[in-house]
Parts: C-alpha cells; structure tokens; sequence
C-alpha cells in the first residue's frame, strides 16, 4: 500500500517542482500593480522649449560646494495625494512653493506646521486649465489624472496659490477649474511667483541650486521597485516596463558620502509610510542618467518682497 501511494504522488510532485522553478525569485523585479495605493500624474512630454535656461549658480563653485545641503527644516508635514494624480501639484506647490515662502520668509516650525503657510495643492491642481489635465474613464474623477509643470509653474507666476486653510485637500470631484470659490483666487495672490527656470541636467548644477536654497522640482518614469521602498538606503537602480508611471517630486537635499558616490535627498507626497519617513535618497548617476531621463530640472524665485499670510 505504501508503494502504490508514493507513485500515485508522483505527478502531484513533480507538478509542484515544476511550478517552484518556474516561479520568480525574489531577486526578480515584480510587475507594477494597477491596484497600487500609490497615485502618480506627471504626464511627461514637456515643452522646454518655453522656458528659459538663465540660472546662476550663485556664489558656489564646484570646489566650494557643501559636503551636504538639507532643506527638510523648510517643508511642511509630509503630505499624501491619495488616489488623485496630482503630484504635480504637491511637488510644485505644497513642497517647493511653501519652501521658498519658507526661506524668503524665515518661516518658523509652528508655521510650517500651520495650514495657513502650506500652499494647497488642490487649489494649485484646481487652476489649471482643464484642456491641461490628464483625462481618464473614472466616473466623477475625470480630469484629475495628472498635467505637466510648466502649466503649474506658470499658474503660480501668474495667479499664484491658496493655502490648505483656504483650500483644503478634500472633495476634489472632478479636479475641474468650475469649483474653485473666488476667496481661493484672492488668497493666491498672495502667493506668487517671481519666475522659474529650467537648470543644467548635471550633478554640479543641481547641488549648486540646493546650496543657493532653492528645491529642484523633477519629473521622472517610476521603476517597480520606487513602489514598494521603505529604506533609508541609497536608490540607485531600478526594472522599468510599461507599466513604468510618471511622477512628480522636489530634490530637497544632498549628501556627497551617501551611499557609493553621492546622493540626493527626494521628497514624496505618498505619506510617511512609504519610503524613509516620506523621503527617499536617490544615487547622484542615477538620477541624472537614469531616473529623470528627460533632463527637466525646475527652480523657482520668491517676489523680492514677501507677503505673509
């Protein structure tokens, strides 16, 4: 009896070793999952031809260049664009915007901490044009599937931005331009501004705008692996496929003895459950040659006289 069980097991056995070899292994980059909690909605393709290159890299050199700059005590809380793409905005508005405020305005923490200093990025998503935005089949969401920077960044020149005390980060709809109250309009003047500027796609030149205190806003196609981080280690490689999403997000720091050679500090608007606390280190080569492959780097300048809220 024995003998005739063991061959009956047989073909159940060797089923199952053809299906554990067959099966990745855990070095094999798994797919991106369309149910990912992580939303995204930087469309790519951007005109740069629009806008200009004119950046000074201020009083630093290569040679005089911090080991490591840190704009982290200029943001605001991490934030969290939930099932919305509208990192766009939270890069552009919520994070850079309301960290030049921040610098130009000496801002304090309890004022970081206040919603009335945070620019709100559905006010910012919101003012752009709808012809703009990214269009999809979701039923009430139309038009909330992501736009590009320049038409941010020129809404910010232009009109400006509420904050969240204004213009709270709830019941986006549809992300239409018909639902903004004009309090948001009047509020957002306030928040302009001055001009933006496209910079160098190179190491040097984007560690020169960090040390000049300015973020660097960057868009860039999202390997598998950028999903699932949550390390405080060095980014430096990534499986992209087709599933590869477009994403916003501000460069708020560097460290040259991060990791092998260099990093960047990224902040992300996917809430402080992903990654390190929110914030992700990417290898300085990766980044320029890899991560945002499309050599779109963006930096803002506050008005010369700051309004406070």
């Amino acid at each position: 009896m024995k003998t005739n069980f063991a061959y009956r097991l047989l073909p159940v056995v060797f089923l199952l070793l053809v299906l554990s070899c067959s099966k990745k292994s855990d070095s094999d980059p798994a797919p991106i999952d369309d149910t990912s909690p992580y939303a995204t909605g930087w469309l790519g393709n951007e005109d740069y031809s629009s806008v200009p290159i004119t950046y000074s890299s201020g009083s630093f050199s290569n040679v005089q260049l911090p080991v490591s700059v840190d704009l982290t005590p200029y943001l605001p809380p991490i934030g969290n664009q939930g099932e919305y793409g509208t990192c766009i905005a939270w890069a552009t508005g919520y994070y850079a915007k309301t960290a030049t405020e921040a610098i130009a305005g000496r801002y304090t923490t309890a004022q970081l901490n206040s919603l009335a200093y945070q620019i709100s990025p559905r006010d910012l998503f919101t003012a752009i044009p709808n012809s703009l935005k990214g269009r999809s089949n979701k039923v009430g969401k139309d038009g909330c599937e992501g736009t590009r920077f320049i038409p941010a960044l020129d809404i910010l020149q232009r009109r400006g931005a509420a904050t969240l005390g204004t213009a709270p980060y709830t019941n986006l709809g549809d992300c239409s331009q018909a639902t903004a109250p004009t309090s948001w309009g009047t509020d957002a003047a306030k928040h302009k501004i001055a001009a933006y500027r496209l910079i160098n796609p190179d190491v040097i030149t984007v560690k020169q705008a960090l040390a000049n205190k300015s973020p660097v806003l960057f868009g860039a196609k999202l390997p598998a692996e950028f999903y699932r981080w949550n390390t405080p280690n060095v980014f430096s490689s990534g499986t992209y496929g087709p599933q590869s999403g477009g994403h916003a997000m501000a460069i708020v720091g560097y460290d040259d003895k991060k990791g092998v050679g260099g990093a960047f500090r990224v902040v992300n608007s996917w809430g402080t459950g992903w990654g390190n606390n929110g914030f992700i280190w990417v290898d300085y080569n990766y980044m320029i040659n890899r991560f945002c492959d499309d050599k779109g780097y963006y930096v803002m300048t506050e008005p010369a006289r700051q309004t406070t809220p």
